[in-house]
């Protein structure tokens, strides 16, 4: 289970449990109070044999919520909840664009720096290096943002589109090996995002690899694809199943 999944099982899980406690009480005090409704209240009498009847189903509901309730409250502590990069790192990363686009690229830095040196989780450690490695591949410093993209992965391995954008990167330095196991691990963290099987794709086919290439291709056919794209990736199908 995802931990986007989990994350808002556990009050759910508390909620179940009180309920089903709640629900035991209620059946008990029916069980009791029968008797006595059907005996001093003859007005009552036809309601007592319904109430009496409704509190054993009470009664087995009950123990069925709370043990669904438990495994819920299990699940929700088995499995972090993913947060995203804190404020503070938000707010560095906010300021850098600010200053890029006024070209003040020297405070951009400075600020894409500030906000890895305030990184304390893995999530704030990838997402500050990846927004600066973007900022570093337009000012053309690609060797950098690759440093700082395998930097990311390895605070974050679970990021997609920091593996993503590392192998293209790998590519643009010429190591295709690993530009395929980076993007190979982006398709395997976001199989219905289309990028990573695009640029495998495009890289197997580019090295003369024409049945990974259409494993690919054909992959991406399975995906909710506007219809142009669907469109170029049934020519390149057509295209590699050419002699």
């Amino acid at each position: 289970m995802s931990a986007e999944r989990v994350a808002p099982i556990a009050p759910i899980a508390h909620r179940l449990a009180s309920i089903a406690h709640r629900l035991v009480s209620i059946a008990h005090r029916l069980v009791s109070i029968a008797p006595r409704l059907a005996s001093t209240a003859p007005r009552l009498a036809p309601t007592a044999p319904r109430l009496a009847s409704i509190a054993p189903r009470l009664a087995s509901t009950a123990p069925r919520l709370a043990s669904t309730a438990l495994w819920l409250a299990a699940c929700g502590h088995a499995a972090p909840v993913a947060r995203g990069p804190g404020n503070a790192v938000r707010a560095e990363v906010a300021r850098a664009e600010t200053a890029e686009r006024a070209r003040r690229h020297d405070l951009a830095r400075e600020h894409h720096e500030r906000a890895i040196a305030l990184a304390a989780t893995p999530d704030d450690v990838v997402y500050a290096r990846h927004e600066y490695a973007e900022t570093l591949v337009s000012w053309g410093e690609t060797v950098a943002a690759r440093a700082q993209l395998e930097r990311a992965v390895a605070a974050q391995p679970a990021d997609p589109g920091a593996w993503h954008d590392l192998g293209l990167l790998r590519h643009d330095a010429g190591d295709d090996p690993g530009a395929i196991a980076a993007l190979t691990r982006a398709e395997q963290l976001a199989p219905d995002d289309v990028r990573p099987r695009t640029a495998l794709a495009a890289l197997y086919w580019r090295r003369g690899d024409k049945a990974s290439a259409a494993r690919e291709y054909r992959a991406m056919l399975a995906l909710d694809l506007p219809d142009r794209l669907r469109a170029k990736v049934e020519w390149a199908l057509a295209e590699l199943a050419k002699p």
